[in-house]
C-alpha cells in the first residue's frame, strides 16, 4: 500500500473539496461573510427551482447553526466519503447494478456508469432526465445526477453510509467531476487499484485503505488543532481531529491476537486458532494457560469504544470467521453472526462512524456475496447528546409507564453534553428490554413523534445501550488528549480523578468497566503511563487488581503519526500470578515495519535476548512501581536493599528568571570588576556588593567539570529579579518563580534537567546561582554521588527510571544509592575532575584560561612575569 500516495491524495483533496463545495454555495449566494435571504426566487439571475430553494433554506439554517466554514467542511467530506466508498466497492465488485461509477472494466477513468446510462436499473432513476441530459450532451451534469441516484440507491443495503441526499449536500455537489485533475480523476489516478483491492496482498488489510484516506484528509486539521506552540484547550468540536490516529496494521493484528484469539484459545485447549494467528504469543517454555469455561462464538463479544474507521473491529472479524469455522459455521452463516452478535463499536465522531459501519459491512460482504440483502446492520453508533430531545414525543414514548419515564429522563440527563465525554460516559442502571420492547410496541403506530423517535432519539439509546454494556474483549488506540475544556475537566475531576492525567489513561480505566471479568483490554497508548509519577496510581491499580498479558514497548520515535513515544498491550481484567509477556523494542530503528519484523523475529527465535517473561510483582519493588520488565533481577533486589539517593543527598531544582535575556548573560560580556566568582553562601554574595555571579543552566553532555558560560544578575540578593517575580505573580510572593535560592553558591553537582542522550553530572563547586534548565545535589558524599551517577550503573537504571530523558529530581532521587569502595572512588573522581578541568581550561571560553594547551611552554621568566601580571 502506497501511503504517500494516499497522503498527498487526502491531503490534497480536503483542500480541493473545500473550495469546490464552497464555489457551489457562492452560486446559491451564500458566502462566509454572508449567508443571505433564505425566500428568494432566485439569485445571480437564475431561477430556482422548488427543490432548489428548499435545499437552500436549509444550508442557510445549517449554517446559522454551526458557521459556515464548519458546514462547509461537513460537506466536503461527505463527497469524499462517498467517493472513496463508491471507489472501494466498484474494485471489489460490490455495487449491485455490478456497473462501476468511476471507470470502465480497463479501470480507465471512464465511467461506466455514464456509459451505459440508458441501460441502467437504478433505485429512482428517471429516465426521462438522462435522456435529457444525455440528448444535450451535459455529460458532467449527466454523471451528477447518476452519482446522486446511485448514493440514493445503496440508500437501502447501506443506510449508514449513504443517506438519501435530498438536501443541501446535493446543491453542494461540486462540478466538473469528470475533468483532468478532478477530485474523482485523481482518486483513480494517484492512488493503485489494488490499494483498494481485498484480493491483493492475500486478501488482507486492504479495508484499511479508508482508514489511511480519512486520518490524511483530516491530517492537516489535526495539525492545526495540537499545534503545541498554542497550548490553547481543544474545544469540542476539535476533539476529533485531534484524536483521530490511525492504528498500524501489525499493532492491531497484535491487540486482536491476544485478546480475541487469546480469550477463545484459553476456554477451548484443542483449539488450533494459535497457529493460525501470526502475533500471537506463547510462552517460551511450558504451555497456554486455559480457563475451565465453555462459550460459543458468540460470547466473544468485542467492542471498540473509540472506533474511529473500525481498524480494530475489521481484523476481529477475521479471527472471529476462523472461529466460527473451527466451531463448525460456513463462512456465510459466520458472517451474519458476527454482525449480529460480536462487534459494537461507538464514536464520537459521524464521519469516522460511516467509515467503520462501512468496513464492516465491506468485511461481511467479502465472506458472504449476499450479505446486502439479509437486512443486518452492525451495532456501530455515533455518541448523540440529548440536549434537543424533544419533550412531546418522550412524554409520548413513555405515556403512563412511570418506570420507563423514570429510565427515559434518567438516560436524557445522562446523555447531554455526550460528545464532550464519550465513552467515558457512566451510564445510570435502566431497564433496556422494557426500552425496546416500548420501540417494538411503537413500530408500525402512525405518529407525529415518530421521525424523532425513530430516527435520532433510537440512535441516541441504542449508543447508551452499547456503553452501559459488558464484553470479553474491549480493544482500542484511545484519545491521547490532555488540554480538557470546562466541562469535560469537571467531569473528569468528578468521575475519574485518580486517572486524570490524559484522556488515554483515563480510557485505560474505563475500559476494564466495559470489560467482563475474566476478559481482555487491549491498547495503543503514549508509553509515559509505564513511567513517570503522573501514572503512577493507575500502574498500582493495574498491578494489584489485574494484569498485564503482553507488551511491546517501541522504539522512541517508531510511530509517525503520533508525537509522543508509544508502546501497545493487552490487559487482564483479573487478578493473576502469570507471567506476562515483553518485547522491548526501543533499540531499533527504522520506523513501524522494522518494529514488525522484529516482533515477528522475536516470536520465532527461542533465544530472542529482547523478549521477556515476567511477573508483574517484581514491579512493586521498584520506587514508582514502573513497568521495570527488562531490567536485571539484582536490581530488584537492590532497589529493596539500598536508601534512595534522596535519603542521602539533598536534590533541588534550578529557578526560573521570569526573563533570561534580561538577567543572563555570558562571562565574557559583562565587567569582570561587577562579578564575584568566590562566593560560598547567599550572605557572601550579598556583601560582595556585586552585580553578576555564574550560573548553572545545563548546557551540552559533559561529564565531570565544564559548560561554565553563563553569569546572572543577583545584585542585592537578587533584588531586580525578586520585583519581576512578584509583578509576574500579580502581587504574589517571588518564590512562586524563583526556587530554592537559599542553596545558591554551595557547594554542589549538577546536570541538565532535560537530556537528549544520556545523563552527564559535573562537579560544580561553590559560587553558582543554578537555572531550572539544571538540577543539583548538595551536601553528603558528593563526589561519591558525582561518580554513581556518571557510572554505567546508574545509566542502566535510568533507562528504568528516566525513560523520557527527563532527568529531574524524581527520577534522580530514586537511584539506589549503593555505598563501596568509597576512597577509591573518590580519588578516581578528583581525578576525572580534574582532567575534564585542564581539558575546559585549555580554551578561551573558560574564565579560568591561561594558555591555550599546543603553544610551545613558556620559558620561566615570562611565565613569572605573566603570573605577577
Amino acid at each position: 500500500m502506497d501511503k504517500n500516495a494516499i497522503k498527498n491524495y487526502a491531503v490534497w483533496a480536503r483542500r480541493e473539496m473545500i473550495a469546490r463545495v464552497s464555489q457551489r454555495a457562492l452560486i446559491y449566494g451564500i458566502t462566509a461573510e454572508n449567508v443571505g435571504a433564505p425566500n428568494v426566487e432566485s439569485v445571480n439571475g437564475r431561477l430556482l427551482s422548488q427543490t432548489e430553494k428548499q435545499q437552500r433554506q436549509a444550508l442557510i439554517r445549517r449554517i446559522k447553526e454551526k458557521g459556515f466554514e464548519q458546514v462547509m467542511e461537513e460537506v466536503a467530506y461527505t463527497w469524499f466519503n462517498r467517493f472513496a466508498a463508491l471507489r472501494f466497492m466498484e474494485v471489489n465488485g460490490y455495487l449491485p447494478s455490478h456497473v462501476r461509477v468511476f471507470t470502465n472494466d480497463a479501470g480507465e477513468f471512464k465511467p461506466q456508469i455514464l456509459a451505459e446510462a440508458i441501460h441502467l436499473e437504478l433505485e429512482g432513476l428517471d429516465m426521462n432526465t438522462v435522456y435529457e441530459l444525455e440528448n444535450a450532451d451535459k455529460r458532467d451534469e449527466l454523471f451528477k445526477y447518476l452519482l446522486i441516484v446511485q448514493c440514493n440507491a445503496l440508500n437501502s443495503i447501506l443506510p449508514g453510509m449513504f443517506q438519501k441526499i435530498d438536501d443541501y449536500t446535493e446543491l453542494l455537489l461540486p462540478d466538473n467531476l469528470l475533468r483532468d485533475g478532478s477530485v474523482v480523476e485523481r482518486l483513480i489516478s494517484d492512488i493503485p487499484e489494488d490499494n483498494f483491492d481485498v484480493k491483493s496482498e492475500n486478501g488482507n488489510g486492504q479495508i484499511e485503505i479508508i482508514g489511511w484516506l480519512y486520518q490524511y484528509y483530516i491530517s492537516e486539521k489535526h495539525e492545526e488543532v495540537v499545534d503545541p506552540l498554542h497550548g490553547k484547550v481543544v474545544k469540542k468540536e476539535e476533539v476529533p481531529a485531534a484524536t483521530q490516529l490511525f492504528t498500524t496494521d501489525w499493532v492491531v493484528r497484535y491487540l486482536i491476537d491476544n485478546s480475541v484469539g487469546r480469550y477463545w484459545i484459553e476456554r477451548n485447549p484443542n483449539s488450533t486458532l494459535a497457529d493460525k494467528l501470526t502475533y500471537f504469543i506463547k510462552p517460551k517454555q511450558g504451555g497456554l494457560k486455559t480457563v475451565n469455561e465453555s462459550i460459543t462464538p458468540q460470547e466473544l463479544t468485542t467492542f471498540d469504544p473509540c472506533v474511529g474507521s473500525g481498524h480494530f473491529l475489521v481484523y476481529a472479524f477475521d479471527v472471529l470467521i476462523k472461529i466460527y469455522i473451527e466451531y463448525g459455521y460456513s463462512e456465510r452463516e459466520a458472517a451474519c453472526e458476527i454482525i449480529t452478535n460480536n462487534l459494537y463499536g461507538l464514536d464520537i465522531d459521524g464521519r469516522a462512524v460511516q467509515l467503520a459501519y462501512f468496513a464492516v459491512m465491506m468485511k461481511a460482504r467479502q465472506y458472504d456475496r449476499r450479505f446486502f440483502t439479509r437486512g443486518i446492520q452492525p451495532h456501530i453508533y455515533e455518541i448523540l447528546e440529548s440536549n434537543t430531545a424533544d419533550k412531546a414525543s418522550l412524554e409520548h414514548f413513555y405515556g403512563k409507564d412511570t418506570v420507563l419515564k423514570k429510565d427515559i429522563e434518567a438516560l436524557v440527563n445522562a446523555l447531554k453534553d455526550a460528545k464532550e465525554y464519550g465513552s467515558i460516559l457512566q451510564m445510570p442502571t435502566v431497564d433496556f428490554k422494557r426500552i425496546n420492547k416500548r420501540f417494538e410496541q411503537l413500530h408500525d403506530e402512525i405518529s407525529i413523534y415518530n421521525t424523532y423517535l425513530f430516527g435520532e432519539f433510537h440512535l441516541l439509546l441504542m449508543a447508551a445501550e452499547i456503553i452501559s454494556g459488558k464484553y470479553a474483549v474491549v480493544v482500542t488506540n484511545p484519545p491521547y488528549l490532555n488540554k480538557y475544556d470546562v466541562k469535560l475537566k469537571d467531569y473528569i475531576f468528578t468521575n475519574y480523578a485518580d486517572y486524570k492525567g490524559d484522556l488515554f489513561s483515563i480510557f485505560m480505566y474505563r475500559n476494564f468497566l466495559l470489560c467482563k471479568n475474566g476478559g481482555y483490554t487491549g491498547f495503543m497508548t503514549p508509553m509515559v503511563w509505564m513511567f513517570i509519577q503522573t501514572y503512577e496510581t493507575l500502574r498500582r491499580y493495574i498491578l494489584h487488581n489485574k494484569g498485564i498479558s503482553t507488551l511491546i514497548q517501541m522504539e522512541y520515535s517508531a510511530y509517525e503519526e503520533a508525537t509522543v513515544p508509544v508502546c501497545t498491550f493487552v490487559l487482564r481484567n483479573y487478578r493473576s500470578s502469570e507471567n506476562g509477556y515483553y518485547f522491548k523494542l526501543s533499540e531499533f530503528t527504522g520506523g513501524m515495519d522494522v518494529q514488525r519484523d522484529k516482533v515477528v523475529e522475536g516470536l520465532n527465535n527461542e533465544d530472542c535476548d529482547y523478549f521477556y517473561e515476567t511477573s508483574q510483582s517484581n514491579f512493586d519493588d521498584v520506587p514508582g512501581t514502573p513497568i521495570a520488565f527488562w531490567i536485571n533481577p539484582h536490581w530488584f533486589k537492590a532497589f529493596c536493599k539500598y536508601p534512595m539517593m534522596r535519603d542521602v543527598c539533598v536534590l533541588k531544582k534550578g529557578t526560573s528568571t521570569g526573563d533570561n535575556k534580561r538577567f543572563i548573560r555570558q562571562w565574557q560580556e559583562v565587567d569582570n570588576t561587577k562579578t564575584c566568582f568566590v562566593a560560598h553562601t547567599p550572605k557572601e554574595a550579598v556583601l560582595s556588593k556585586r552585580k553578576w555571579f555564574p550560573i548553572n543552566g545545563g548546557g551540552e553532555r559533559r561529564k565531570w567539570y565544564g559548560n561554565r558560560f553563563d553569569v546572572v544578575n543577583w545584585e542585592a540578593d537578587g533584588a531586580e529579579m525578586k520585583a519581576l517575580a512578584t509583578k509576574l505573580n500579580h502581587g504574589g510572593h517571588w518564590s512562586r518563580y524563583i526556587i530554592n535560592p537559599d542553596r545558591f553558591f554551595t557547594e554542589a553537582i549538577g546536570w541538565s534537567a532535560i537530556s537528549s542522550s544520556r545523563i552527564s553530572v559535573r562537579y560544580v563547586g561553590f559560587g553558582f546561582a543554578f537555572s531550572s534548565a539544571a538540577m543539583e545535589a548538595f551536601e553528603a558524599d558528593l563526589k561519591y554521588i558525582l561518580a554513581l551517577i556518571n557510572s554505567i550503573v546508574a545509566e542502566d537504571i535510568l533507562k528504568l527510571l528516566a525513560p523520557t530523558i527527563n532527568f529531574g529530581v524524581e527520577q534522580i532521587g530514586r537511584i539506589p544509592f549503593i555505598k563501596k569502595y568509597v576512597s577509591d572512588v573518590e580519588k578516581i573522581t578528583d581525578k576525572c575532575i580534574e582532567l575534564s578541568q585542564n581539558d575546559w581550561d585549555s580554551f578561551e571560553t573558560s574564565w579560568d584560561f591561561q594558555r591555550h594547551p599546543l603553544l610551545p611552554p613558556l620559558e620561566d621568566e615570562e611565565e613569572e612575569s605573566l603570573s605577577n601580571e
